[in-house]
């Protein structure tokens, strides 16, 4: 019953959000995004900062004004 745009950012080694699970919650949601950020973890703002930043700004920068 989410329909606020949503990010599933996922770690491409992350041991807790399978890509299955992810994948689920995305087919789900209907305004969901999920994004696998390479070479990261379950802790993406540690393993790769620049990446996830980025892809948040690039998800927040997708949203129209007024949502």
């Amino acid at each position: 019953t989410v329909t606020a745009p949503t990010l599933v950012l996922r770690g491409e080694f992350s041991r807790g959000l399978g890509l299955e699970v992810a994948e689920r919650v995305t087919r789900e949601m209907p305004h969901a995004r999920l994004v696998t950020v390479p070479g990261a973890t379950g802790y993406i703002p540690g393993d790769s900062p620049k990446d996830c930043a980025r892809e948040i700004d690039t998800f927040l920068s997708s949203i129209p004004l007024g949502r």
